[in-house]
């Protein structure tokens, strides 16, 4: 340990002692490991008292030219005081900082040893690619590392930043739906005026983040234009934000700079308002909390091919918890191998699966479900609400296949396509010159088919749900289902990493995923067919042999819910789907029946 870390560790000990004079309202500091590559990279982290789980916040700090620069006493000052107010808080020291000081060379240091060679432009240059590439990957794992915490509600995690901190938390919050709520400290204040290329970098940020932002400065900052810039690019894009600049305070710009630190005071109250109405902590800190539990892939806890309400439950949960719940793509060792997979890169689960689950624990479909669990409560008639919490990449590779709607355009001598995701920018290179966006969503959420229907394929969707193949239900979407049998018998998998409406040559970007899915039983919901609802759409849906009866199916769907939800006749319902709704043919291959989604954008409800 170097002797910066134990100057850290004796002065925070010595913050927490104190405050253990004072009602207990704060549980740390517990110093934390978190890999980032190669690097073994640490941080300190509160919570309140309690069983949790807690609202939490992933702090970034500033850039450093020296390892010792950034105070010891830094990280005390804001963790007791996140915690008081509900917060589980982890103050993550980057490479060369802090408790972090033997992982590599403070990010303040390559920017200055830049400048002393090559002058302002090579510096400039060095702090992008580290927005870009190194630090982001580093903050990105120290948020990853948050959402796994059993103290930790993952549906509630915010970032916030001070200074470079500020401007790495707004470019993750641009490319981890898992945050939803950042506050900048400063963002780029330093900065700003000298480089264009870190203006147009955090514009197109805060364009793409889909959270809420607060910006914070003083008014004597380096500069406040950043603050008012962003803010205003939020404004422009109709998003929840808020802009607080606060009288000057110190003598210098670099007092002023460090407002964070230096008077909390100033700006408890407003940032505090501003994560507790997008965070929710209160209404958290008034229940237990869901209980997570954990669902692996085992070839005792997968439904190969089917939904089916006699299979064995894998898990019984109550209403109302979440799963922390592994998918597997679908493919085999073989097939993944043969299109050019190195065999080293093949999960373990998936060839235990392929060879263990055989003979008729297997079909009529193709999909490893992992599932079913049972929750209790549920019984037909309910209806089985399924919120998507979080979803991540535990590969960074998928593939597309080619046969589906129109065949003829494939040749039949390609392999499927190999195709690598890139986590830390969320995309995937097709071919030079063509990149997709990463918007993972699981295909196949469902629920066991009435028992007259015996064992379902999990190819076509149905009322059931099933293999819906509805890009739309990512993280954040809500799909309600009928429920059946009792229990409902949920199944997932079926991970997509990116699709278009209609998912033509039969596959996606096919890939395993990692999630958090909470269950919830809606007694007296009533539904004839699935339904669904993202942060800015309703959905219906719906599917048959025949792509007008699906269509027809869906549309009157959605007239039946605004006409019962929005207080209209069903003339008037009728006419708002045509004037303001969007009818989409969700999935074209998923024989025998063709997939139909109508979405009503929420904005247009003043």
């Amino acid at each position: 340990m170097n002797s910066i870390s134990v100057a850290l560790i004796a002065i925070v000990s010595s913050a927490v002692l104190a405050l253990q004079s004072l009602p207990q309202s704060s549980v740390g500091p517990e110093q934390i490991t978190v890999m980032s590559g190669s690097k073994m990279l640490r941080g300190l982290m509160w919570r309140p008292a309690g069983r949790g789980p807690f609202p939490a916040i992933l702090f970034n700090h500033g850039s450093y030219q020296r390892a010792d620069a950034l105070s010891p006493e830094t990280p005390a000052i804001l963790g007791p005081l996140f915690a008081r107010h509900g917060y589980a808080f982890l103050f993550f020291f980057r490479q060369g900082i802090g408790l972090s000081a033997d992982q590599g060379t403070a990010d303040g240091d390559l920017m200055q040893h830049a400048y002393d060679a090559h002058g302002s432009e090579a510096r400039n240059r060095v702090q992008l690619d580290l927005l870009n590439g190194e630090e982001l990957d580093e903050v990105r794992a120290g948020l990853q590392f948050l959402l796994r915490r059993p103290e930790v509600d993952a549906r509630r995690v915010a970032v916030v930043g001070h200074s470079f901190g500020g401007s790495l938390s707004l470019v993750l919050a641009s490319v981890a739906p898992q945050v939803r709520a950042t506050v900048a400290f400063g963002p780029a204040a330093a900065s700003w005026e000298r480089s264009t290329g870190l203006q147009r970098r955090l514009i197109e940020a805060v364009r793409r983040t889909p959270t809420p932002v607060m910006f914070v400065q003083a008014a004597n900052d380096y500069s406040i234009a950043p603050g008012k810039m962003l803010d205003a690019e939020m404004v422009l894009a109709h998003r929840p934000h808020a802009l607080k600049i606060y009288p000057p305070f110190g003598a210098t710009a670099a007092e002023a700079h460090n407002l964070v630190f230096r008077s909390p005071s100033t700006w408890e109250a407003d940032v505090f308002a501003f994560l507790d109405s997008h965070l929710g902590v209160h209404a958290a800190a008034q229940s237990a909390g869901p209980a997570v539990h954990r669902l692996e892939a085992t070839p005792k806890t997968v439904a190969y091919g089917y939904y089916w309400s006699e299979a064995a439950p894998a898990l019984r949960i109550r209403s109302g918890d979440v799963i922390d719940v592994d998918t597997l793509l679908t493919n085999t060792p073989m097939g993944l191998e043969r299109a050019g997979l190195p065999p080293e890169k093949v999960q373990p689960s998936l060839r235990a699966i392929v060879a263990d689950v055989t003979g008729d624990r297997r079909g009529p479909g193709g999909h490893i479900l992992t599932g079913p669990v049972y929750v209790e409560g549920a019984e037909p008639g309910d209806a089985l609400e399924v919120k998507v919490l979080s979803i991540d990449f535990p590969i960074d590779y998928g593939y597309n296949g080619c046969r589906g709607f129109i065949p003829s355009n494939c040749d039949a001598s390609v392999a499927q396509k190999i195709l690598t995701l890139d986590t830390r920018t969320m995309t995937s290179v097709f071919k030079p010159g063509i990149v997709i966006p990463l918007k993972p969503f699981f295909g196949s959420m469902g629920v066991a088919p009435a028992p007259a229907l015996g064992r379902v394929s999990s190819n076509p969707s149905g009322r059931h749900a099933g293999n819906l193949d509805n890009r739309e239900l990512g993280v954040g979407s809500t799909l309600y289902i009928p429920v059946f049998v009792p229990g409902a018998l949920f199944e997932i998998g079926d991970g997509h990493a990116a699709q278009g409406d209609g998912e033509v040559d039969q596959t996606a970007i096919e890939t395993s995923l990692r999630g958090r899915v909470q269950l919830t039983v809606r007694k007296g919901m009533k539904l004839g067919w699935p339904r669904a609802e993202t942060s800015t759409d309703y959905i219906s849906m719906a599917a048959d042999e025949s792509l007008e009866t699906a269509t027809t199916i869906a549309i009157q769907e959605m007239v039946d819910f605004l006409a019962a939800s929005k207080k209209l006749t069903t003339h008037e319902a009728y006419q708002l789907v045509s004037i303001a709704g969007n009818v989409a043919i969700t999935q074209l291959v998923d024989r025998p029946v063709f997939g139909v989604h109508v979405k009503m954008p929420k904005a247009i409800f003043k």
